[in-house]
C-alpha cells in the first residue's frame, strides 16, 4: 500500500511520541510505502527548520540535516507524472495532491484543514492520522 504523509504529520511522526509516531512504526514495520516527491521534500527541509522545531531537535540530538537524511531513506521518490488541475484553497498542498496521483497512493494522511475538506481526489481518501491508524492497524490484523 502506498502512502503519502503530509509534512507536518511526517515531522511530528519524526519527532514526538504519539498518534503520528506510532503511525509511521506501523508503516514501516509492515512495509508501507511512503511516497515523497522532490516538492515534498523540500518543504520538509523548510519546516524542519522552523526556530519552533530548534529546542525539539537538540533535544533528540538531531540536526535538521539529519532529520531530512533520516526521513529521505524512509520514503519512496515519486516522479511527478500527473497533476492536479482543480483550484483549491491552499495551492501549496497540491504537491501532496500531485504525489498522490502520480504514485498511484492508497491514502493521503493529513492534519491539513485544506487538505481534509476535499475528502478525497479520484477515489484516494484524505484522512487525519488516527483515522488512518484505525485502517491500518485493521489491515495488519486482518
Amino acid at each position: 500500500m502506498k502512502i503519502v504523509l503530509d509534512t507536518n504529520v511526517a515531522i511530528s511522526a519524526l519527532l514526538w511520541e504519539g498518534i503520528c509516531n506510532q503511525l509511521l512504526r506501523y508503516l514501516i514495520k509492515y512495509n508501507f510505502r511512503i511516497l515523497a516527491s522532490h516538492p515534498t521534500i523540500k518543504e520538509f527541509e523548510d519546516v524542519i527548520r522552523y526556530k519552533k522545531f530548534k529546542s525539539r531537535l537538540e533535544n533528540l540530538k538531531f540536526k535538521p540535516i539529519e532529520a531530512v537524511a533520516y526521513y529521505e531513506n524512509l520514503v519512496t521518490f515519486t516522479p511527478i507524472t500527473t497533476r492536479y488541475c482543480a483550484k483549491i484553497e491552499d495551492p501549496d498542498d497540491i504537491k501532496f495532491l500531485d504525489l498522490a496521483l502520480s504514485g498511484k497512493a492508497s491514502l493521503i494522511i493529513s492534519g491539513d484543514n485544506h487538505l481534509l475538506k476535499l475528502k478525497a481526489i479520484e477515489q484516494i481518501p484524505i484522512v487525519m492520522p488516527n483515522e488512518a491508524l484505525e485502517v491500518i492497524v485493521r489491515l495488519v490484523s486482518e
